[in-house]
């Protein structure tokens, strides 16, 4: 070991990012839905959205799950969609929450 304090801080940094990131890539693979759901909640609190009281991230995964498998299964991009849209007072929460195509979405504006 370095008698160089900044030498052996760097090392450590160093050591400490490449097992976070490690382990946070394997989450992510161990747990592509939750991954999505947060994803999606970042996503929508980013462009405005408001999380209730009440709010249950883990009611909203299903939703996650379901335009993943539908994706898979046809071969179309299935999203989660709000309801009533976020930029119009909706809420991210499993009760405004939807599984449509892309394009639907889309039209949907």
């Amino acid at each position: 070991m370095s008698t160089d304090p900044k030498q052996n801080t760097t090392k450590w940094n160093s050591e400490v990012t490449e097992a976070y990131v490690t382990y946070n890539l394997q989450w992510r693979l161990d747990n592509p839905d939750r991954y999505a759901a947060a994803f999606g909640q970042w996503q929508a609190i980013s462009h405005g959205a408001v999380l209730p009281a009440t709010y249950d991230f883990e009611a909203t995964v299903p939703f996650y799950r379901e335009a993943r498998t539908l994706t898979r299964q046809t071969g179309k991009l299935y999203v989660v969609d709000h309801v009533i849209p976020c930029h119009e007072g909706g809420l991210h929460c499993s009760s405004n929450m939807q599984v449509i195509t892309q394009t639907e979405n889309r039209i949907k504006g």
